[in-house]
């Protein structure tokens, strides 16, 4: 079985899980825990990591923050 995580800003995941409902079929929901980005450390592993556009809006250093957190995955 495929599970995803969805990891966001916390003001941000009630607003992705309201689309997420709306556009998924309930299986396919139920495959995604939708975490907050203050929270990111408690996420045990991942096998793949993808960014769709947060790293346009984040520092440098913000950016090497989650490299690392990743590189601890």
């Amino acid at each position: 079985m495929t599970n995803y995580i969805m990891v966001d800003l916390p003001e941000m995941l009630p607003i992705a899980k309201k689309y997420l409902a709306a556009v998924l079929s309930q299986d396919d929901f139920n495959k995604i825990a939708l975490v907050n980005a203050n929270k990111v450390d408690e996420i045990s592993r991942a096998d793949l990591f993808i960014n769709v556009d947060s790293c346009a809006e984040m520092t440098k250093r913000t950016i090497d923050e989650y490299m690392n957190i990743i590189d601890n995955k």
